[in-house]
């Protein structure tokens, strides 16, 4: 079951980290992912477009504060994660995440 969390990813030049991060996102099933790319020079945006159901905004504001906002103005969810593109999400984060929501 997908998760009703949009996931945020705000990058630039991460071309070496992308794939790990996107890979530990999708495995937790969340129901939009989107990435916003901050001015990537590298292969990053190229690497994203190979996951299915991503969103990517391409910003050309290149600062993280407004980069996250970008990412949180366009998400179709109540609940939205941030994740860096150096973190790496564990199978069954997100659901846990919820459940503590909820539960709390």
């Amino acid at each position: 079951m997908k998760e009703p969390v949009s996931v945020i990813v705000c990058a630039k030049n991460e071309e070496s980290r992308i794939a790990a991060c996107l890979e530990g996102i999708y495995a937790n099933d969340p129901s939009e992912v989107i990435l916003v790319d901050g001015g990537s020079t590298d292969g990053t945006v190229r690497l994203a477009e190979d996951w299915d159901d991503i969103s990517i905004i391409r910003s050309s504001e290149g600062n993280l504060t407004k980069d996250r906002q970008i990412g949180i103005d366009n998400a179709a969810y109540d609940y939205i994660a941030m994740i860096d593109a150096d973190h790496r999400l564990d199978p069954g984060q997100l659901t846990s995440l919820m459940d503590d929501l909820q539960h709390f």
